[in-house]
């Protein structure tokens, strides 16, 4: 029993251990750093380009959403540790600046931020749930919905652009995030699952 004490101490010293507890590694901030990039292209080109076409606050998010949220989700499941969405919306803040793509919505900067760290608020707190799908699609429903609430609540303070005759256009953009964030939790925590029973087998 004195053995056992002891080794358990030993290797809860070890710095090896304590280091991977505390921060995270080289290849993860690397995947921090390419889905925050991502998150930004896609918010630069994509939502941007929607946004030409169809002037209305938050109209770029339904062609940003999904893809994002699959990216952002995909590190996730892969990390696993709370305020990695955080460190991801950080990162697309830094590659936005650096793309010049703030011009004038300088909230942009802080939605990111806000909208990722509901997704890793709403992971750490459905940790009991037994269903991985069920806990990702709560997951993306949260980040997506937070990041779209977030923006609209910044153009609504802001701006005069939020006009009393587009509230039921920004429900249905707030109800299309909403199940725009489901649905990529559904797809990441089904391809997780597929490969983790390859695994298993071997195959």
């Amino acid at each position: 029993m004195m053995r056992t004490g002891t080794l358990t101490s030993r290797q809860l010293a070890e710095p090896g251990l304590l280091g991977k507890a505390r921060s995270l590694t080289q290849r993860e901030v690397l995947l921090v750093c390419v889905a925050g990039l991502t998150s930004a292209v896609l918010a630069q080109f994509g939502g941007r380009a929607l946004h030409a076409v169809w002037p209305i606050p938050a109209s770029g998010s339904l062609v940003a959403a999904l893809p994002r949220t699959l990216v952002l989700l995909a590190l996730l499941t892969r990390v696993n540790r709370f305020g990695v969405l955080t460190a991801a919306g950080l990162a697309e803040v830094a590659a936005r600046v650096a793309m010049g793509g703030i011009g004038l919505v300088p909230w942009s900067l802080v939605v990111p931020i806000l909208g990722n760290l509901a997704g890793d608020l709403a992971w750490a707190s459905s940790g009991l749930v037994r269903s991985q799908r069920l806990r990702a699609a709560l997951t993306g429903g949260c980040l997506c919905t937070a990041r779209v609430l977030a923006a609209l609540l910044f153009w609504g303070v802001c701006l005069t652009a939020m006009q009393p005759s587009l509230g039921p256009v920004h429900v249905l953009i707030i109800g299309a995030n909403a199940v725009l964030g489901v649905t990529a939790g559904l797809v990441v925590s089904g391809l997780t699952s597929r490969n983790k029973r390859q695994d298993d087998t071997g195959e």
